[in-house]
C-alpha cells in the first residue's frame, strides 16, 4: 500500500508546487531610476531584444517603482505589449496584447533606487496566456504600462546612464503607442522573457488531491485497525 501511494503523493505534491521561470533574454538588473510608464501620466516606455533561438516566450520579469510616495498599492493593472521593429524603431500596431491586470507576482526586491530616490523597488512577473513565438534574429520591442490608482504614477526600473545602449536607445510614447517620437539614448530598461511560466499555477487541485490521499490512507489504516482488533 505504501509503495502504491508514496508515488501518487509526489505527484500530487509537484502539481501543486510553484513554476520557476527560465531566461531566455536578460536585459540589465539593480536600476538605479526609473522611467515612467503609466496610463494616467500619459507615457508609456519600450525597449528592444533579439533572441539567439527561436522561442515560445511564456512569461515576462520586470522590476519598477512608484512615483510620489514609493508605497505599492492594493492592485496593479498591467498591459504588456509586443511592436514589430521598422528601421530601429517600433512600428505599427502590437503584434501581441496581454492585460495582465493585477494577475501579476510583485515582490519587494529589497532595496531602494540609490541616487535621488528613496522608492523601494519592486519585482514583478506576469504569465503569457499560450506563450508568443519570437524568431531567431529578430528585432522585437516589448512595452510594459501600469495604471496604478490614484494619484501613483508607475516606473519602469531604468539603469542610467548606460553607455552599452547607445546605438540601442529605448522610447517613449505619448499616443498610447501609435508613435514613437522620442528616442532615450542611454536609458536600459530592465526586464527578462523566460521560456516557463513565472507566475506559479493555481494549487487547488494539487492540494485537493493531496487531501483525497490522506483520506484513502487514513481509510485503510482505519480498515486495518478493525481486521486487527477482531481477530
Amino acid at each position: 500500500m505504501n509503495r502504491l501511494i508514496a508515488p501518487l503523493l509526489l505527484t500530487a505534491f509537484l502539481a501543486a508546487s510553484p513554476a520557476h521561470s527560465a531566461s531566455v533574454y536578460s536585459q540589465g538588473a539593480n536600476p538605479n531610476t526609473f522611467s515612467r510608464s503609466d496610463v494616467e501620466f500619459g507615457r508609456i516606455m519600450t525597449d528592444d531584444f533579439v533572441l539567439g533561438a527561436t522561442t515560445n516566450v511564456l512569461s515576462v520579469s520586470w522590476q519598477g517603482a512608484y512615483w510620489n510616495d514609493g508605497v505599492a498599492p492594493a492592485s496593479d493593472d498591467f498591459t504588456i505589449r509586443f511592436f514589430a521593429d521598422g528601421g530601429g524603431v517600433p512600428t505599427g500596431a502590437p503584434i501581441a496584447t496581454y492585460t495582465v491586470g493585477n494577475n501579476v507576482n510583485r515582490q519587494a526586491a529589497g532595496f531602494s533606487f540609490p541616487a535621488g530616490f528613496t522608492f523601494p523597488v519592486y519585482d514583478y512577473s506576469a504569465n503569457l496566456p499560450a506563450g508568443i513565438v519570437f524568431t531567431a534574429g529578430t528585432t522585437v520591442w516589448l512595452s510594459i504600462e501600469n495604471d496604478a490608482p490614484g494619484s501613483k504614477q508607475w516606473g519602469w526600473g531604468t539603469i542610467f546612464p548606460d553607455s552599452s545602449s547607445i546605438l540601442n536607445p529605448a522610447y517613449r510614447s505619448s499616443d498610447g503607442g501609435v508613435t514613437w517620437p522620442e528616442s532615450w539614448t542611454n536609458n536600459t530598461l530592465t526586464f527578462s522573457l523566460n521560456d516557463t511560466p513565472a507566475v506559479p499555477e493555481p494549487v487547488a487541485p494539487g492540494l485537493i488531491a493531496l487531501g483525497a490521499l490522506t483520506g484513502l490512507l487514513r481509510r485503510k489504516r482505519a480498515a486495518a485497525s478493525r481486521c486487527s482488533s477482531s481477530r
